[in-house]
């Protein structure tokens, strides 16, 4: 029997849904003037500025680390070799990922900075992960601050939210986040304190509003997560969001599904408002629910990851000595 951890599906599923908002405003055309833009719309924007826009998806970059630890300890456990396989797995995302910088999506730079970060997992100790991970943290803010928050490092940024992910998986944290109450709500307390600073920089008029959102945007991702772990620790709650499981199963299909949508949606209505765009965003939701709960119910894998699965471990046997029986999915 395989084992999956049902919260890391859920998170997964509501990160994809929570950026495709920020998507449908960002692959939209801009007009030359948003004087028909009303106080809803400017009420939305803002939401997606501060609530949304960069922090669900450096949610969905840690769970990416997360899912380099549980990958690679699967491959040991199982006796296949755990590099090579990785390897593979980020040159099929990296070959995706090409052509799916027209939709903006990371992939490209996730297989990138992936290739690097899974040979992190050679480090015996889990705190020195965490320790590294600060050193490309440390220079990207550096650098935000020098820039005024213009040019953000996304590579650093992207280097410290693996790693912490990663630290997750390597710690064992994930594997029992009831034994860990502490530390989760330890990191969200540590979190929440850049979060605040920033923000009252902000409103008080010392630091730009870009700045603001560039310092705070991992500490906000990492207590999101903190705070989303908590939550779906309750069976009550994941059982109220079990739909969004079936999407985090399928996050890699759903992802370039909704990038998809959105490109024929703005072919067919182009400019949307931000008022508008909730609403088109809600019934792709709704579709990638549908199609996800339908494709499950068949079949063992969404078709992108079953193809993915099926060039990485093309020509590689499991050894007959080992079982899969604990063996944690991804």
């Amino acid at each position: 029997m395989q084992l999956r951890i049902t919260s890391l599906d859920i998170i997964r599923g509501l990160a994809i849904c929570a950026v495709l908002f920020v998507n449908m405003q960002y692959m939209t055309p801009v007009p030359s003037d948003t004087h028909n833009f009303t106080n809803v719309d400017k009420v939305i924007e803002s939401i997606y500025s501060i609530v949304i826009r960069g922090k669900f998806i450096s949610v969905f970059t840690i769970l990416f680390g997360i899912g380099i630890g549980i990958f690679i300890d699967n491959a040991k456990f199982k006796e296949r070799p755990p590099y090579k396989l990785m390897f593979r797995r980020l040159i099929f995302l990296f070959v995706v990922g090409i052509p799916c910088m027209i939709l903006g999506m990371p992939f490209l730079q996730y297989a990138f900075v992936g290739f690097f970060v899974m040979f992190a997992t050679k480090i015996k100790k889990p705190w020195v992960i965490l320790a590294i991970s600060f050193i490309p943290l440390i220079f990207s803010l550096i650098n935000l601050i020098i820039h005024n928050g213009n040019t953000p490092s996304m590579t650093l940024t992207l280097f410290f939210l693996m790693l912490f992910g990663l630290y997750l998986s390597e710690s064992k944290i994930i594997y029992n986040l009831k034994r860990h109450y502490y530390f989760l709500y330890t990191t969200l307390l540590i979190a929440c304190i850049p979060v605040i600073i920033c923000l009252t920089l902000y409103y008080t008029g010392t630091i730009s509003g870009k700045l603001a959102h560039g310092l705070a945007e991992p500490f906000q991702a990492i207590g999101y997560l903190m705070i989303l772990f908590l939550v779906f620790q309750s069976s009550f709650m994941k059982k109220v969001f079990t739909p969004f499981e079936k999407i985090g199963k399928m996050a890699f299909t759903n992802f370039i599904l909704q990038g998809l949508l959105i490109i024929i949606t703005l072919r067919i209505f182009g400019y949307l408002t931000p008022k508008v765009g909730i609403f088109v965003s809600i019934i792709i939701i709704v579709i990638n629910v549908l199609l996800s709960h339908y494709w499950l119910k068949h079949f063992k894998q969404g078709p992108l990851e079953k193809l993915w699965r099926k060039w990485t471990y093309k020509n590689v046997t499991q050894s007959k000595t080992q079982s899969a029986q604990h063996t944690v999915k991804i």
